[in-house]
């Protein structure tokens, strides 16, 4: 019997197809591979080949898309070392720190040397003499007021005139206390400036005005000027900040869990983090706002003092949804589609996608659990 008899009709068509794209080379050249080969394939599928197809179920499962933003490290206790001596008497002999030490307050940060004349020493004096007589003259203006403030409620016979006098006196106390205060301490300052100008051999010390870690140094060389408020470094508290992000992003909300990443030479490292004030909050207080604030988990220690970060959270996190691997989602000029497996044949049907992530796209409409799809 003839062999030629058990050739299945699709194997035949399939030859068909075959030798006349070989007989018509014309026909075929202007593209190679076209969208309908594709179709031709699955339709080419008989029952002698099907064991070959790969085919998978559908199923429900969690549909999650992880997007970025840069941050930056805000510290929450940061202080500045600056030349707080006379201008002009202030000569930059040594630092006495490196980046990196940690310090207390009190330690000393710099050495330098002064040569103090007379008339440096006077003028100091003069300029504290000036200072004390403002004060006076401030404290003075204020206590006139307050008698004035005082007298209107005490005689007015309206309510709302009496209401005002009190809510400006209330005012008036504030504002007094912090001004008073400011200048109280600048002339502190100074007279402890003059009594070293005046007590000292030469040679000064400069100290840190807090405890952390010396950042930032601004190098001079020995016997330079230092001017009167000449910046000096930066001590940095390392062990508490949070993670800044300008602008705030849309995708973070209040309470949410990220992942915070810094790239060192090291490698990248990473800590978790949680929002804590974002410009989408709920919390009053926060909606005045334009900037999204990170509370940083772990070791703070982890990070690298002023590099930036890169925030990473879920935009989109959808739970039992129907997903399916990427392998088995195709698209044409009509949209997305899949092929379902059934009796042994390849169908073509078009889906609605949501989205997909590295590995998967999530089906909104077009398959349902269950069914077996074709993946290559």
């Amino acid at each position: 019997m003839s062999r030629i008899k058990f050739i299945r009709p699709a194997a035949l068509l399939l030859s068909a197809v075959l030798a006349f794209s070989v007989i018509t080379p014309a026909a075929g050249a202007d593209s190679g591979f076209r969208p309908d080969d594709e179709d031709l394939y699955f339709s080419a599928l008989n029952e002698e080949i099907k064991e070959d197809v790969r085919t998978i179920e559908v199923t429900r499962g969690d549909f999650t898309v992880m997007s970025s933003c840069k941050g930056e490290i805000v510290y929450d206790n940061v202080s500045y070392c600056f030349n707080t001596l006379q201008e002009g008497s202030v000569k930059y002999v040594k630092m006495l720190v490196s980046s990196g030490d940690w310090v207390q307050r009190g330690d000393r940060i710099v050495q330098v040397s002064t040569t103090v004349e007379n008339a440096d020493l006077e003028g100091l004096r003069a300029q504290i003499e000036v200072e004390e007589q403002n004060l006076e003259e401030y404290m003075a203006v204020y206590r006139e007021l307050e008698s004035k403030y005082t007298r209107i409620i005490a005689s007015s016979a309206g309510a709302n005139e009496r209401r005002m006098a009190e809510l400006l006196l209330e005012r008036l106390e504030t504002e007094y206390e912090d001004e008073y205060s400011s200048r109280t301490k600048n002339i502190e300052q100074m007279i402890a400036n003059l009594d070293k100008l005046e007590n000292s051999d030469g040679t000064l010390y400069i100290t840190a005005e807090s405890e952390g870690e010396v950042r930032e140094i601004n190098r001079y060389r020995n016997g330079d000027t230092l001017r009167s408020y000449a910046y000096i470094c930066t001590i940095c508290d390392t062990r508490s900040f949070r993670v800044r992000v300008p602008g705030g992003v849309a995708g973070l909300c209040y309470n949410m869990p990220v992942r915070i990443t810094q790239g060192q030479t090291k490698g990248a490292v990473s800590l978790d983090g949680r929002v804590t004030t974002c410009k989408s909050s709920v919390l009053t207080p926060n909606l005045i706002g334009s900037t999204d604030y990170i509370e940083v988990e772990g070791d703070p220690e982890t990070f690298e003092y002023g590099s930036d970060v890169t925030v990473s959270y879920r935009s989109v996190d959808m739970k039992d949804v129907i997903v399916v691997d990427k392998s088995a989602v195709y698209h044409d000029s009509r949209g997305d589609y899949v092929y379902v497996y059934t009796d042994g044949n390849s169908i073509k049907r078009y889906v609605l996608s949501g989205g997909n992530n590295a590995s998967v796209v999530w089906i909104v409409s077009g398959l349902n659990e269950g069914d077996r799809i074709v993946i290559k």
